[in-house]
């Protein structure tokens, strides 16, 4: 196998095995996210193996229309997974945009941000990576370094954040139905405190 060959595999092999985990940590958190990231890397595996194919043959066997027929598949494969890369990276921003609404709508900004003490920086971070995103769409040239923030500073964030927003919610409602119980038996116990204080005062008046 020729060296540069192996070279671009190898690294391509290396990043995929990071997008692997990263797809299954956006599964851990929604289903759907990974979807579409799954399907371009469907298509980098066909190219994948056509350019491993070639690259697996003996140096001296390599014709030259084969070295250029390698760097074709392996040039559309890093394609289809960088394609890959940034639609898991666009559908998880896509999911925590909706969440941001969900919290919003149900709750309002107020009782919101005393369940969740770190919502407000969360819908920064979100807000930043739309920013990012919509930028990559103006200008392709600077797309990778944007992802590359994303991918490296914003997404780790947005997922542990959003894992402590779902505790909170949970513990909040917990919390919230106990002292709605609580409540409702207080007001119980006035309103039967009540009738019997009426009760005697009228067993006293005849």
């Amino acid at each position: 196998m020729i060296e540069d060959h192996a070279l671009r595999l190898r690294r391509l092999s290396d990043r995929w095995a990071d997008l692997e985990l990263r797809i299954k940590e956006a599964e851990q958190i929604n289903e759907s996210v990974k979807v579409s990231a799954i399907n371009e890397l469907r298509y980098t595996g066909r190219r994948f193996m056509d350019a491993w194919l070639i690259a697996d043959k003996e140096d001296s066997k390599i014709t030259s229309a084969e070295r250029v027929e390698f760097d074709t598949h392996i040039r559309l494969a890093e394609q289809y997974f960088n394609n890959a890369d940034h639609d898991l990276s666009d559908s998880l921003i896509a999911f925590f945009s909706e969440r941001r609404l969900h919290y919003l709508d149900r709750y309002g900004l107020i009782r919101a941000t005393q369940m969740y003490p770190f919502l407000n920086a969360w819908i920064a971070r979100v807000d930043e990576a739309q920013a990012i995103v919509r930028a990559s769409r103006r200008d392709r040239r600077t797309r990778d370094d944007g992802y590359t923030k994303i991918v490296r500073e914003i997404i780790p964030e947005l997922i542990s954040t959003y894992r402590n927003i779902v505790n909170s919610e949970i513990s909040y409602l917990r919390r919230y139905r106990i002292e709605r119980f609580w409540r409702c038996c207080g007001l119980l116990f006035t309103l039967v405190v009540g009738l019997a204080g009426r009760s005697r005062t009228k067993g006293s008046m005849s």
